[in-house]
């Protein structure tokens, strides 16, 4: 079956680990992207694409998305999908043929509006994608058929009937007259015509509810008396329902959220100043710009705080980054917003950053700190390396790793010769990612590892920059006590 998610339905997508998302707070994100959608939409961003190709695939089709004026026309598509549903659940409430036959007639008619208009607004939009050019040749082939013609037709004929009935109720002398009426338009302009309606309010008050009040109820046993060819033609036609709905529209209505609800979403943050890029693959070039936390300006957006881009490159023969610095000073944000930028690309959609060229990862793995179980009765060292157990077992060559703050309860040395060892090993298998750790004797574990610090200001205040420079060389380790005037030196000075 043909889908704007999957390029190849044979090859089996991955779920994404629930640890990761919770690590990179990316339920937070996509909480928002979501936002009164339902479950059905937000388990679409449950599973990563099987491969790079298939991530090409979406990424293409979400470039086609972001053209001016796409997103409307799946908005309206997916609207009317939605009223095609509302027809389609009343309909089936009624056991009355006279109600079954206009809700039938107004449910096939809304599912070929829906089709009728991807016919018509898709072919000016210039697509590139091979997805969207897909979408456009079953379209083209569906409707083209004679079947569908035929069936549109008279559709069409009955619903033009259906709502071409006009008629005119009279109430006089404690009594309502029903008479056949004439003109178009609603009920609104018919009142219009008769009484001075300008800045009026109106409500009809024939659309409380779905029910049949019993004057509509007569109303429509005169119609159907004085229309009997078209009420025996709608009967017939509820008596011969098909399944007429193709399963491949039904489903684009629910993959097509998956880029237009992320695209709203971007439109959000970029009102309130963010930048997203589409981001490319150049070999294994690996270098981001104005790379920030989306979830931690999803949350700063409600305050008005604003977050700090950093910069980050890996440069031919270097693999992983090893982030130091003081406590608070952005470490772990800025792991969190490589995570982010590794899985939003593996999606196939944009990423949070100005500029970004990496690799396709075939797995992103994660391990953050956790407090001590007292469930499980093991002290948080052992806690930690059973959660480090599957990510060394993977032995993936293409792998993403991110890691925070690991063996914060072991002695400081051998703190030191774990860390070292899994930073190594992990190197070996030529994975690459970011280690963030209070032991900087770690930036030095391995000719691949690359040494980042976050830096603090003149001031000895925190600025949340990354910078590419020697754990050694930060003057800021200490940066609390020397502010506050705790060191040796500044106690014994004022001491004396």
């Amino acid at each position: 079956m043909f889908s704007i998610l999957v390029k190849d339905d044979e090859k089996l997508s991955v779920k994404v680990p629930y640890a990761l998302i919770s690590d990179l707070n990316i339920d937070r994100i996509i909480r928002l992207v979501t936002a009164g959608l339902g479950d059905d939409v937000k388990k679409l961003y449950d599973l990563f694409p099987a491969d790079a190709e298939e991530a090409e695939y979406r990424r293409e089709i979400f470039a086609d998305i972001k053209k001016d004026g796409v997103a409307e026309i799946f908005s309206c598509f997916q609207d009317i999908l939605d009223e095609w549903a509302d027809c389609k659940e009343k309909k089936e409430k009624f056991d009355i043929s006279l109600q079954q036959c206009v809700w039938y007639i107004r449910e096939v008619h809304a599912y070929l509006a829906a089709v009728e208009l991807l016919k018509e607004k898709l072919p000016p939009m210039g697509f590139e994608s091979e997805g969207m050019k897909r979408l456009m040749a079953f379209i083209d082939e569906y409707t083209g058929t004679e079947e569908y013609k035929g069936y549109k037709e008279t559709v069409y004929a009955l619903y033009d009937e259906l709502v071409g009935f006009r008629v005119k109720i009279t109430y006089t002398r404690d009594k309502f007259v029903i008479t056949e009426g004439s003109g178009k338009g609603t009920y609104q302009d018919a009142l219009g015509e008769h009484f001075n309606c300008k800045d009026a309010t109106f409500r009809n008050p024939y659309l409380n509810g779905v029910e049949t009040s019993d004057i509509e109820y007569e109303t429509a046993k005169m119609l159907m008396k004085k229309n009997k060819a078209f009420a025996e033609w709608a009967e017939a036609f509820l008596l011969n329902a098909k399944d007429y709905a193709r399963e491949e529209i039904l489903l684009l209505k629910k993959e097509v959220t998956y880029y237009t609800a992320y695209y709203r979403f971007m439109e959000r943050m970029q009102k309130q100043g963010l930048r997203f890029t589409a981001g490319r693959t150049d070999g294994d070039k690996f270098s981001v710009n104005g790379l920030y936390d989306l979830a931690l300006a999803c949350a700063y957006s409600e305050s008005g705080n604003n977050v700090v881009p950093n910069d980050a490159e890996l440069k031919e023969g270097e693999s992983f980054f090893v982030v130091t610095g003081p406590n608070q000073g952005g470490k772990t944000t800025f792991a969190r917003s490589l995570g982010q930028l590794v899985f939003f690309y593996k999606m196939g959609l944009d990423v949070p950053a100005t500029k970004a060229t990496l690799p396709f990862f075939g797995t992103l793995l994660t391990h953050f700190s956790v407090e001590e179980s007292n469930a499980t009765g093991r002290g948080k060292l052992v806690d930690e390396l059973e959660r480090l157990k599957p990510i060394m077992e993977k032995r993936e060559h293409n792998a993403f790793i991110v890691i925070n703050e690991l063996f914060t309860t072991a002695a400081h040395l051998d703190a030191c010769v774990m860390g070292e060892k899994v930073l190594k090993y992990l190197i070996g298998e030529g994975a690459k990612g970011a280690y963030v750790t209070h032991l900087n004797e770690l930036s030095e574990a391995d000719g691949a590892v690359v040494s980042l610090t976050a830096e603090l200001d003149e001031n000895l205040n925190r600025t949340f920059k990354i910078a590419r420079k020697a754990a050694r060389e930060y003057v800021g380790t200490n940066a609390l006590t020397v502010k506050y005037g705790l060191t040796y030196e500044q106690i014994k000075e004022r001491l004396a």
